[in-house]
This record gives C-alpha cells, sequence and structure tokens, in this order.
C-alpha cells in the first residue's frame, strides 16, 4: 500500500479506508506523512491495530 499512497497522494493528505482489515492501509499512511481514516466492525482488528501502532511507535 506504500507505493500507491507515495504515487498518488501528497504528504499531509488524508487517506480513507472502508474496510480496515489487518491496518497496513493505515500503517503505510502513517510511514509516509499521510493521515488515515477507516473503519472495522470487527473489534479484533481495531484493538490488533492499536498494539501494532503503540509498538511501532516505540521503535521510531
Amino acid at each position: 500500500m506504500r507505493r500507491p499512497i507515495l504515487h498518488h497522494m501528497l504528504q499531509g493528505d488524508a487517506v480513507y479506508d472502508p474496510f480496515l482489515g489487518n491496518g497496513t492501509t493505515m500503517i503505510a499512511a502513517e510511514m509516509t506523512g499521510r493521515s488515515c481514516y477507516g473503519t472495522s466492525w470487527v473489534a479484533y482488528t481495531i484493538n490488533s491495530y492499536c498494539r501494532l501502532r503503540s509498538s511501532w511507535a516505540s521503535c521510531h
């Protein structure tokens, strides 16, 4: 997801992902300086992403 975000959006733009899934779009957006909004109906996905994001933030 990183490549399409880099090639089709400006830094600071917002990405919308209606199906968050594993959160790869959100991670790619954050790594490339874009914000990301999305929806998910599965609580596990949201909790997993929050744990992943907090561990990623502590490494970078």
